[in-house]
């Protein structure tokens, strides 16, 4: 007996495309050469020119989100481009102290936080937190997937096991990287290492270390420099907050009206060390202006500070010296950042306000020179950064909402932002920062810059072959690749060690590859990725086709496709009639 059940399907050539639209060849092959090709994709400081990819000289990974920490031991990751949260982070292990408030980001875009409450051991503590989209987080438990916060909802936990060696386990986020023990308490001043961007100053104002600065190393996760303050003079001594400039000075802040106590210290001069007798220009410090926030004008090229109703700016030569000091609010001011129109942008206590043309307030304010403008009036606001679109986005301390604002914005702006994210409904708490949380304070060229694209394989289990071409410039230039069954869920990423590789799952039916670019100085030209090819033998069958699915006993069939063993196979009809074997699997 035999039952026959025609059924027509489409069989598509054209099985291998990429996912953002690189070109793709009826040979069943992906060819990313061009400008156009290499914009697709997902880039970490890494730009196409003239068909090339290359690292930017410019730091660009850091801006597309901001981070911004709240008291309840959190950091919250949000985009920039809308508000919307994609990431929730703890700061810290269960039975740890948190309340992280100042931060800054680096040039691989990865998050650094201080928690202001850990003093146990008379030791402090900053967490570092990767950015997936620049492929920073690490599969720690070697299952071929990223554990990671997908959302607001989604806080994972972090428990730590004390080893009893001096080591510890961890089972936590793994965008989460380390946990740094710090030699200062209370972790306040964070700023971004500009020589070495994937590096961070830290220092506190309390406990016996108060006032030492620690470097942290992000690729090694180790301490690589101490600076010690031996004749600690009290607290804050530069551990209150501060800023690294592009000429590589640090700047520390303390606010306390009793000592006015802050630091300049050049951080690219090993034989500088922060001692009582180090002379002006060497490490600096000086009883000046009290500061609360600092802030560094590109146009000038000064740093200006933050101090109950007033800013005001020091001197170009790094000698502590304050050239003017103006009111400028009625609040009590925190954070502060310069914008493209060179306004300067002030979190303060009953409002954000907009200091136009703040290079001039050395003299009285004329005009557009000095003017002061107040947003949002009333809200009580900490912190204020730059993002990658030139927008001003200020976090409210009460109202535990981020302000996303147009730098250009008017007082009759109905309403004066853009859009907001509210924390607190989320279930956040209150947003003390006033540091950088987008990366806006990242002058220093990046070392290291990464792209990826996923091309999806409708021929499951096929060979892939990855093949490239590329001229390292003193750097190095290295691809990996990962599968996916499920284009969401990948495999951890393999290095493929040549180019024409060939590469293979089972079961993928997406790969996703790869490059990491880097040079080892700032200053040096940078690695160039020319092309990168990924093809595989597939069906070239195209068009309609009908097939005749027989179901038979025996040896009885409809048509001629009998095998020695007398059964019969499925067979496929192309468009001419002509018959041969399907190259995929017909359902009755």
């Amino acid at each position: 007996m035999m039952m026959t059940m025609m059924k027509t399907v489409l069989v598509v050539a054209l099985v291998l495309l990429s996912s953002s639209g690189s070109a793709v060849a009826d040979d069943c092959t992906a060819h990313t050469t061009t400008t156009g090709d290499f914009d697709d994709g997902d880039h970490g400081n890494t730009f196409a020119e003239n068909g090339d990819l290359k690292i930017t000289n410019e730091n660009q990974g850091s801006f597309k989100f901001a981070w911004v920490p709240s008291t309840d031991g959190k950091i919250w990751k949000i985009d920039v481009s809308d508000g919307t949260i994609k990431a929730v982070y703890r700061s810290a292990p269960a039975g740890y102290g948190t309340n992280p408030s100042r931060t800054t980001v680096d040039g691989s875009g990865n998050v650094w936080a201080g928690n202001r409450a850990e003093t146990s051991g008379d030791s402090g503590s900053v967490v570092y937190i990767g950015l997936s989209e620049n492929n920073q987080c690490e599969d720690l438990n070697g299952d071929g997937v990223i554990t990671t916060s997908t959302g607001p909802g989604d806080l994972k936990p972090w428990t730590r096991t004390d080893n009893g060696d001096g080591t510890f386990t961890d089972d936590r986020d793994e965008c989460i990287l380390h946990l740094f023990r710090t030699s200062a308490t209370a972790i306040r001043h964070v700023s971004v290492d500009q020589a070495n961007t994937g590096r961070v100053w830290v220092s506190g104002q309390h406990g016996t270390k108060g006032g030492w600065f620690d470097l942290l190393d992000g690729a090694t996760k180790s301490i690589v420099r101490t600076e010690e303050r031996n004749n600690n003079p009290g607290n804050a001594v530069g551990g209150y907050g501060g800023i690294v400039t592009p000429d590589n000075y640090l700047y520390g802040a303390s606010w306390f009206i009793n000592q006015h106590l802050n630091v300049i210290f050049p951080t690219d001069d090993p034989s500088a060390h922060l001692t009582d007798d180090d002379p002006p220009g060497t490490a600096k410090w000086y009883k000046s202006h009290a500061s609360y926030g600092l802030c560094y004008n590109p146009l000038d090229g000064k740093v200006y500070g933050t101090f109950n109703s007033n800013i005001h700016r020091y001197d170009a030569g790094h000698q502590g010296l304050t050239e003017f000091t103006r009111t400028v609010t009625s609040g009590f001011n925190r954070g502060c950042v310069f914008d493209a129109n060179n306004s300067m942008w002030v979190a303060s206590s009953n409002g954000l306000y907009r200091v136009m043309n703040a290079h001039k307030c050395n003299v009285a304010p004329s005009g557009n020179d000095c003017k002061t403008e107040r947003f949002l009036a009333n809200t009580y606001f900490t912190g204020v950064s730059l993002d990658s679109n030139g927008r001003i986005v200020a976090t409210a301390y009460h109202a535990k909402v981020v302000y996303f604002m147009n730098k250009d914005a008017a007082l009759t702006d109905s309403p004066q932002y853009d859009f907001l994210t509210n924390i607190g409904a989320a279930g956040g708490g209150q947003l003390y920062t006033y540091s950088d949380f987008t990366g806006s304070t990242v002058t220093g060229a990046p070392l290291t810059g990464t792209w990826c694209e996923n091309y999806a394989i409708s021929e499951v289990g096929s060979d892939v072959t990855i093949s490239w071409n590329a001229t390292p410039n003193g750097g190095t230039v290295a691809l990996t690749y990962a599968f996916s069954d499920d284009g969401v869920s990948f495999t951890t990423a393999q290095a493929l060690t040549s180019s024409g590789q060939v590469v293979s799952s089972p079961t993928a039916q997406h790969v996703r590859v790869c490059s990491t670019l880097e040079r080892t100085d700032p200053n040096d030209p940078s690695p160039e990725v020319h092309d990168i090819t990924v093809s595989y033998t597939c069906n070239d069958d195209v068009g309609e086709e009908s097939c005749d699915v027989s179901y038979t006993a025996g040896a009885e069939c409809d048509q001629a496709s009998a095998h020695s063993d007398g059964k019969c196979v499925q067979l496929c009809f192309d468009q001419d009639g002509n018959a041969g074997p399907c190259h995929f699997p017909v359902a009755p």
